[in-house]
């Protein structure tokens, strides 16, 4: 009974381990615990090992890199087309549609993050044309009945041609062309005519 008592002396858990460890110092002792007699030989438990194996914590799992998750970002469903525009980003609005002190502002300015992902305003189809000059990396947009919209200053496009759904992820903000900070610069046509974005979002 003194092995027995020695081994729990020593372990130090918590007391809703103690039974446990009654059980097992007990099953420890063998015969000597169970009469003396020779009829029944309990085996002895590696104590040592089971007590590693209770005590030791569970290993940390390490968390998912967030560049491994964005292809499961970018492959989310797109967002329910309607007849409506969506914001291509949700950042802090810089600067709107109408004549600034360098001349005549086309479109709005929606400030975001290098890299943050860049939105489709409408379903359409990605037009392979130039944007023109100053606007850096862009991308066009063909939404049918003469509307048309253009997202600039990209740092990267995603898609280059061909359709697209609403809320598809074409391009990332970047500071390219004339450019100062990293925006989208977002416009939107009528047959040709650079029109107010406020007035269609």
């Amino acid at each position: 009974m003194t092995r027995a008592q020695s081994l729990l002396n020593r372990a130090q858990v918590r007391p809703a381990r103690t039974r446990l460890l009654l059980v097992m110092a007990t099953l420890a002792a063998g015969p000597l615990l169970m009469g003396g007699t020779s009829a029944a030989v309990v085996p002895k438990l590696d104590l040592v090992a089971l007590l590693n194996s209770l005590l030791t914590p569970p290993a940390l799992v390490t968390p998912t890199p967030i560049a491994e998750k964005l292809p499961e970002v970018l492959a989310a469903p797109a967002v329910p087309e309607d007849d409506g525009f969506l914001r291509p980003v949700e950042g802090e609005f810089l600067s709107g549609f109408g004549t600034r002190s360098d001349g005549m502002h086309t479109g709005i300015d929606l400030r975001g993050a290098a890299g943050d992902p860049i939105h489709a305003s409408k379903k359409g189809v990605v037009m392979a044309q130039s944007c023109g000059s100053g606007y850096g990396i862009c991308t066009m947009i063909d939404h049918g009945g003469g509307l048309t919209t253009l997202y600039a200053h990209m740092s990267a496009k995603l898609v280059t041609a061909g359709p697209v759904d609403r809320g598809q992820v074409i391009g990332f903000i970047g500071c390219t062309g004339s450019c100062e900070t990293p925006h989208v610069h977002f416009e939107i046509r009528q047959d040709g005519v650079r029109m107010d974005p406020l007035g269609y979002l």
